[in-house]
């Protein structure tokens, strides 16, 4: 089974929707309450579009999606990056980059009892969120050398796209 964690009343392909406030979801599930109704290692992905940002507790949030994902489960999120406006909205708790990402796939000895609980698959940093504009040069700087972008570049990315894989 795929998981999209809070995502209203969007539907996406292949993904049973789990939200509080959605009118039709599969499971209404208050998502802040942790732990979630979902057994140990039961998911074969889960998605999280403009969601994590909204969490109350950013780290125990990401460790649940570690205990519910199969060994090589897809964890696949998208938020506003730090610098975007749409960071700022009233009700996000937390402002993301792409240093946050490499520390949830990080192996640290500070951090998840010192293991390594994703592994990066993808990651991208567009400057625009445009259908009608789907790349820019940038994009390659930001996306390719992204702790370089946000130490150097005054621009700021639309959002962070991620996927990493439970280990």
């Amino acid at each position: 089974m795929k998981l999209n964690l809070g995502g209203g009343n969007k539907k996406l392909d292949g993904y049973v929707n789990v939200d509080l406030f959605a009118e039709n979801p599969e499971y209404r599930v208050d998502l802040m309450k942790l732990p979630w109704p979902f057994a140990d290692k039961s998911i074969d992905a889960v998605a999280m579009f403009h969601f994590l940002e909204h969490v109350e507790e950013l780290e125990r949030t990401v460790l649940e999606v570690h205990r519910i994902l199969k060994t090589g489960g897809e964890f696949w999120v998208i938020v506003p990056h730090a610098r975007h406006p749409a960071a700022y909205d009233i009700s996000h708790r937390h402002r993301l980059t792409c240093t946050t990402f490499h520390t949830i796939a990080a192996k640290a000895y500070y951090r998840f009892g010192g293991k390594q609980i994703f592994q990066t698959i993808f990651f991208k940093m567009p400057m625009v969120n445009y259908k009608w504009i789907q790349w820019t040069p940038l994009d390659l700087i930001s996306s390719n050398f992204p702790i370089f972008f946000e130490k150097f570049i005054p621009i700021a990315p639309a959002h962070i796209e991620w996927k990493g894989v439970a280990v």
